[in-house]
């Protein structure tokens, strides 16, 4: 939940420069967050993690390292024929450990989840719903 509340004060505008004050400048952020952490839960990084049982990575990180990712493919572009394909290859090697990808722990990784019983509240409410929708129990 800390990521998600950082994320949202860092994207969220809520600086002197908002260009969307308000109610409707924070729900529309708030969507754009949301989506962006759908987006990247299905990069092929993350994909391999959820299929591995591994803790999942840091959408922060993940979004740096194809920032990162983006600029070499740029600069491969940019200098393409100019004979500097090794001096790519090497600025790339040298500069991708300065943006580690950080496994997360917004997805309950390696916490005790506790008592994962029913409590005496939840099984009050759930007789409530039976009786009133005239559910048999189970």
């Amino acid at each position: 939940m800390e990521t998600v509340i950082e994320d949202l004060k860092v994207y969220g505008g809520w600086g002197q420069s908002t260009k969307q004050p308000g109610v409707e400048g924070s729900r529309r952020v708030l969507i754009l967050s949301i989506l962006r952490d759908h987006c990247l839960i299905l990069h092929p990084e993350q994909q391999a993690r959820i299929t591995a049982k591994k803790p999942l990575y840091t959408i922060g990180s993940l979004q740096r390292q194809l920032k990162l990712q983006s600029f070499v493919v740029w600069l491969e572009e940019w200098l393409e024929g100019e004979g500097m394909d090794d001096k790519i290859t090497q600025l790339a090697t040298f500069i991708e450990p300065l943006v580690p990808l950080q496994e997360s722990t917004k997805h309950m990784n390696g916490r005790d989840l506790g008592k994962l019983e029913p409590t005496p509240s939840l099984n009050y409410r759930v007789e409530v719903v039976r009786t009133h929708f005239g559910l048999e129990q189970e």
